[in-house]
């Protein structure tokens, strides 16, 4: 599927959301924040098993570079969008749902 994650979150009043990068005021950008996410990988839970583990490190950091290099549409398979929603598990209910309705098509 195709998706632009490079899409400004909207606040709690539907307006853009801000955040501050070095003093300046900036939109907060839903790839900005997955990208962070995938990168940190706090999502992922240890299995034991290193291959496992390794494989699915593997798999998010590919993922960032790839939403992170794409600056606007990006094509993701399933198993990549499972991998979104659940870092984006770790956000605010918010930022969750927005996600959760961009790879969903609004659902």
């Amino acid at each position: 599927m195709k998706l632009n994650f490079h899409t400004a979150f909207l606040n709690a009043s539907g307006k853009e959301a801000y955040e501050m990068i070095n003093g300046e005021k900036h939109v907060q950008m839903i790839d900005d924040v997955l990208c962070q996410g995938l990168f940190d990988g706090r999502f992922l839970r240890p299995s034991g098993k290193d291959d496992e583990d390794a494989r699915l490190k593997l798999q998010a950091f590919e993922l960032y570079q790839k939403i992170r290099s794409a600056g606007g549409e990006v094509e993701i398979t399933t198993e990549e969008a499972s991998m979104i929603k659940k870092m984006a598990l770790l956000l605010s209910p918010g930022a969750y749902g927005q996600i959760y309705q961009l790879i969903e098509g609004g659902k």
